[in-house]
């Protein structure tokens, strides 16, 4: 959801924030596809050694972090780039969260049914979120209202992680 509400209108959320050029904002764009490379390798080695509910919410609340810092006024060029690498940190790490807690907390018999029913909302989500985020900045006249809510909602996403606690010791009994 928040993955496509963000990086369709990256470049135009930057200029406009940033009263930087196209070219400069791409440049900054392009370090959330390095960025993501980043995380998903970071992400697996956390999640084996760090409580992984702790592990994910801290990685969905790197977002919450990143719209903070575009909602600033006038951002300069290095707190927009601190915000892209938020954004792209989540992106690279959230799959592998989301994979992970699941298959601890539900284990691998359920894995299929509930990990289709979270993608499946979450492509839900990531077609109408391009088309809802171009809304509110055509309503509204910025992005500001649409960082709000992303705010909002991965602040609770990172809540409902952190709440599941600490999966099965033995979540390998699930699979029977």
């Amino acid at each position: 959801l928040y993955v496509m509400a963000i990086a369709p209108n990256l470049v135009s959320l930057l200029t406009e924030k940033g009263s930087i050029t196209a070219m400069a904002a791409a440049q900054i764009a392009g370090l959330v596809g390095l960025v993501t490379i980043i995380a998903r390798m970071s992400a697996g080695f956390l999640l084996f050694l760090l409580p992984a509910h702790i592990v994910g919410a801290c990685i969905f609340m790197l977002p919450v972090l990143g719209c903070a810092l575009m909602l600033l006024d006038s951002p300069d060029f290095l707190v927009m780039t601190i915000a892209v690498i938020c954004f792209g940190m989540t992106i690279g790490a959230e799959f592998d969260v989301i994979i992970y807690l699941t298959s601890r907390q539900f284990g691998l018999k359920a894995f299929g049914a509930i990990f289709g029913a979270m993608i499946t909302a979450g492509a839900f989500g990531g077609a109408i979120s391009p088309v809802t985020s171009g809304a509110i900045h055509d309503r509204f006249g910025n992005y500001d209202p649409m960082l709000m809510l992303l705010m909002g909602l991965m602040t609770l996403c990172a809540l409902a992680i952190l709440t599941i606690g600490r999966p099965e010791q033995n979540w390998s009994k699930f699979d029977e």
